[in-house]
């Protein structure tokens, strides 16, 4: 324990390997969701990362309008995100970001189904 000239409570070191246990568990709640979803059939949402350069790509390369700016990011609406079924094969917000950093929000699951039903609630007679 090492105690911090400003504060009064002790802090923590944090080792390497508990640094990279960390590091491997965020990848699992990330990526492994992913994983699990992609293969039971299931698809996510996406949002964007605060790691946004506020480019704005993504907002104009968005068919739904699924994607606005707020303060310091721009921010995607999951009731409105189908991953561009309907439209493309793949997310176009992925595809044209510059900064990688839409990525599939594990918060918002739903079967391609689902995402087509929606696609056709937004853009109906299409």
């Amino acid at each position: 324990m090492v105690c911090d000239y400003f504060h009064s409570k002790p802090i923590r070191k944090i080792s390497q390997t508990n640094y990279a246990e960390g590091l491997r568990r965020d990848w699992e709640v990330r990526f492994g969701a992913l994983r699990l979803y992609s293969r039971q059939g299931g698809t996510m949402a996406y949002k964007i990362e605060e790691n946004c350069v506020l480019c704005g790509v993504c907002e104009i390369e968005c068919q739904n309008q699924a994607i606005s700016e707020a303060k310091t990011t721009f921010v995607i609406d999951p009731y409105k995100c189908t991953e561009c079924v309907g439209n493309f094969e793949s997310p176009k917000c992925v595809e044209v970001c510059p900064a990688d950093c839409c990525v599939p929000d594990p918060e918002h699951v739903e079967s391609r189904g689902q995402l087509l039903e929606k696609w056709h609630r937004l853009h109906p007679g299409e």
